[in-house]
């Protein structure tokens, strides 16, 4: 199967497929609404919103947008790096202490930069952040529950099944969110 000029690899569920790009040299992942809720206008529209956050956060601890368009039935879809490293969440060892202030470090400094530039995570936990062997060692690769500020306090999105336990109480019941999310 393919989208645009990317060859589809593999599904990862929830509307994620591995990909890769047909004339560079580029694995990346996929993202749309899944099939069974392609109806779903506001779940088209977070696509497209986190495909515009993306965009707009220029950062080495965020994933690099690739490309964006519409599939032939009008689904929104975007590619984004493949980034290979571990997530906090799968590490099967214990952080030291000075790794964990170069984490809590390197994460702020993600953060303030999306928030200079307006835009609130909204729903940060240990499956979002990648520790990688890069230059700048950690990305946030998924940023689904990422919104802008001023943007009205229920807005859907498509965050991962296990997010939930993460989310921000503020985000979880419909309140009016700040920077703190």
């Amino acid at each position: 199967m393919r989208v645009a000029n990317y060859r589809i690899l593999g599904e990862l569920g929830g509307g994620l497929f591995e990909a890769e790009h047909q004339v560079l040299p580029r694995r990346a992942i996929l993202k749309t609404v899944p099939d069974a809720l392609a109806w779903v206008k506001p779940l088209r529209i977070a696509v497209m919103r986190e495909a515009c956050i993306l965009e707009a956060l220029q950062h080495p601890g965020i994933v690099r947008l690739f490309e964006t368009g519409l599939c032939d039935d009008g689904r929104p879809w975007f590619a984004y790096e493949d980034v290979d490293g571990t997530a906090l969440s799968d590490l099967r060892r214990q952080l030291g202490l000075a790794e964990l202030v170069a984490l809590v470090r390197d994460v702020s400094d993600i953060l303030e930069h999306a928030h200079r530039r307006g835009i609130i995570h909204g729903g940060l936990h240990p499956d979002r952040i990648l520790l990688t062997d890069r230059a700048f060692p950690i990305v946030i690769d998924d940023w689904s529950t990422a919104r802008p500020h001023d943007a009205p306090a229920a807005i859907p999105s498509l965050p991962r099944p296990d997010a939930r336990r993460y989310l921000a109480p503020e985000l979880a019941h419909g309140d009016a969110i700040d920077d703190r999310a």
